[in-house]
């Protein structure tokens, strides 16, 4: 290892090192591309990514061995949908995410080439614009209606607008936080009032 070399005598680096290990493997990011990667880079970056991927490879190594790794759980799942009896006359509800992670997604997918119903229930104002506090949202519906389309799979978006159970100046919050219409604009009831600042200091002035 040329960076992390001192991992063997440190606890704290090897906690550091391991969560590295977890981060890549739910991005489904291969020892073979961070070797890849440190021969495309220069100087400590290079060095760095040359040492997670010798990690990860020894990591894999070790798993392979017959110990199992709770971070590789959603991709054993993915591989074995398509040999499951989940198919065609099956539904799958998904809800209470933002967004996926690669290794999610891959799941996702599984599900949607299997031939089952797959119903993903997401927070979303609109899928071509709208308001910034959607966003993740609104990337995680295109990035699986590509998918859906890329693969020939019929898709169906329904929007639900069913009323608010908030009360009035919280629903004038959430729909006009992120606005930045107004200097300033309270709510009808008078509960709360929005004020845009012109810069970070004004914000911190003001919050002061």
């Amino acid at each position: 290892l040329r960076v992390y070399g001192a991992a063997r005598h440190k606890a704290e680096l090897q906690t550091m090192l391991i969560s590295a290990v977890d981060e890549l493997k739910s991005a489904c990011v291969t020892s073979g591309q961070l070797l890849a990667a440190a021969d495309n880079c220069e100087g400590a970056l290079g060095d760095k990514l040359h040492d997670l991927g010798l990690i990860l490879e020894a990591y894999d190594g070790v798993v392979a061995n017959g110990r199992a790794d709770p971070s590789d759980r959603l991709s054993v799942l993915a591989g074995q949908i398509e040999r499951s009896s989940i198919g065609a006359g099956t539904r799958v509800f998904v809800d209470g995410f933002t967004d996926f992670t690669a290794q999610e997604r891959r799941v996702l997918e599984a599900i949607m080439l299997s031939g089952a119903e797959l119903c993903v229930c997401l927070s979303c104002d609109e899928l071509n614009g709208g308001s910034e506090v959607f966003a993740l949202g609104r990337i995680t519906a295109a990035e699986l209606l590509r998918f859906a389309s890329d693969n020939g799979i019929e898709t169906k978006k329904t929007r639900w607008t069913g009323e608010s159970t908030k009360r009035r100046p919280l629903s004038y919050f959430a729909e006009n936080m992120f606005s930045y219409r107004a200097v300033e604009k309270a709510d009808a009831d008078g509960c709360i009032k929005i004020i845009t600042a012109p810069d970070m200091n004004a914000e911190c002035e003001l919050a002061a």
